[in-house]
């Protein structure tokens, strides 16, 4: 569960997850019908991610690059804590608010699981991740 924020790490999170950040919806290809919800924020500076990772929720990763003599550090979280973050943060959102406003509708859609998902659910998921597609891409 998220920790309680101050007003302030609302909005410097926010800020983070606005500019360097991925709001995404992906469609598991191994499960099928499966979806997966998840924000990452990935950079090469560890500081800013730190604060990500005092939050309670998430996981801090890193990986040396291939190329270059540096670690690149990505922050990742899924599922209800990330709607958890983004309904704690939401207010602060300015550049990625049409991401926030379909994940949030996909997210509402979730409950409904498995073999036997009705085809509006479906269409729903599927309308929500294109719409969030297309606002990140423009």
């Amino acid at each position: 569960m998220i920790k309680a924020l101050t007003e302030v790490e609302k909005a410097y999170i926010a800020g983070i997850v606005d500019g360097e950040g991925c709001i995404s919806v992906r469609l598991n290809a191994k499960q099928g019908c499966i979806f997966n919800t998840t924000i990452s924020v990935e950079m090469v500076g560890i500081i800013p991610l730190w604060l990500l990772n005092t939050t309670g929720i998430g996981h801090l990763y890193h990986r040396k690059r291939k190329e270059g003599n540096y670690v690149i550090s990505m922050w990742v979280v899924g599922g209800k804590q990330a709607e958890s973050l983004i309904n704690s943060i939401k207010a602060y959102i300015v550049q990625k608010e049409e991401e926030v406003k379909q994940f949030m509708r996909f997210r509402e859609t979730v409950g409904c699981n498995g073999k036997d998902i009705p085809i509006e659910i479906m269409k729903t998921r599927r309308d929500c991740a294109n719409k969030l597609k297309a606002a990140r891409y423009g």
